[in-house]
């Protein structure tokens, strides 16, 4: 990948001001666009750090686990990083995964990221080989090195509804969220937040390169439905030789329920931290319910349709299919 030059265009409408002034860090700052990515996210943010993360070092033996957020990213590491590491679940417990699999694009989007001298993708250049790497980018704006070092990418897909719900748990317990769904509902729908929308701009950079031999796209439901199939096939992509008297200790280790209990992957301490700080009395939890179908439960028969034009119109020609009920 060349050089880019990018541009922010400010989002000005009044769903995105409104979002902006219930967001703690959000509200000195706004959403932009930025150019020619068509991605959203804080103001200024991507000017700090974007050529780092363009700039960083890929090696051909890194397995990069990308994803929309809220699409199920953080279940899908812990099992990568058990499957690549001989289910060593006492390790998985006690280290942290941020540790683990570093976070990418952290700096974009997280609000007390570092200064940009020392940005956090510097850090994730560190990591002892073979890395897992975490990104949420649209795959046009991972590093240049992607293209010509092919390491192995697994992405997974959730459908768009269940997606968008699974947003206002996470603003409440990292921004101290005071809106509704309602107003995340209508940014999403019209491509105008939250971070790293619009959906379909960055989900499209993966499906279309679905056949390439480095790339694996897992559906977060397929996972849900036979997680024994999903973690087969995974082994096999990155050529790792699964011991099946592994399957059973893997699958239980992630477990939602487990999941929620575990240090090392429900981030409570950093969600304390910050609601000390944005003095929040009534945070989520980072591993929240995991369900498929519940848009049924939220959304009025009105939104339910506008989904359904919104994703025909996104979708079509493409052989994108989703899966909206368990």
């Amino acid at each position: 990948m060349a050089d880019i030059e990018i541009r922010e265009e400010p989002i000005k409408c009044d769903v995105v001001k409104k979002f902006c002034s219930q967001v703690h860090h959000m509200k000195d700052i706004g959403l932009s666009r930025v150019q020619p990515f068509n991605q959203i996210f804080g103001s200024g943010r991507i000017t700090d750090f974007y050529k780092g993360i363009q700039d960083f070092e890929v090696y051909e033996d890194d397995v990069w686990i990308t994803g929309f957020p809220k699409s199920g990213m953080r279940w899908l590491m812990e099992i990568v990083w058990l499957i690549k590491n001989d289910v060593d679940i006492e390790k998985a417990k006690t280290v942290s995964m941020s540790e683990r699999i570093p976070f990418m694009d952290f700096d974009l989007v997280f609000p007390l990221s570092p200064d940009p001298k020392n940005p956090f993708s510097q850090k994730a250049s560190k990591a002892e080989r073979p890395r897992i790497i975490k990104a949420h980018l649209a795959y046009q704006m991972l590093p240049k090195q992607i293209e010509a070092k092919k390491p192995k990418i697994i992405h997974i897909i959730r459908n768009p509804r269940d997606t968008c719900i699974s947003f206002k748990n996470h603003f409440q317990s990292f921004e101290n969220y005071q809106g509704d769904q309602e107003t995340i509902t209508e940014m999403f729908l019209n491509d105008r937040g939250p971070y790293y929308a619009p959906y379909f701009s960055n989900v499209m950079g993966y499906w279309e390169r679905r056949n390439d031999p480095n790339v694996l796209i897992i559906f977060y439901e397929d996972m849900k439905k036979d997680l024994r199939s999903a973690v087969r096939k995974m082994a096999d992509f990155m050529e790792v030789d699964f011991k099946e008297e592994n399957m059973e200790k893997l699958c239980e280790h992630v477990q939602l329920k487990n999941m929620q209990k575990n240090p090392s992957v429900n981030m409570d301490k950093i969600v304390e931290m910050m609601c000390q700080i944005q003095k929040n009395d009534n945070p989520g939890q980072v591993i929240h319910k995991g369900q498929t179908g519940r848009w049924k439960d939220i959304f009025d028969e009105a939104t339910i349709e506008r989904f359904k034009e919104w994703e025909t119109k996104n979708t079509k020609d493409t052989g994108l299919e989703f899966i909206y009920e368990s």
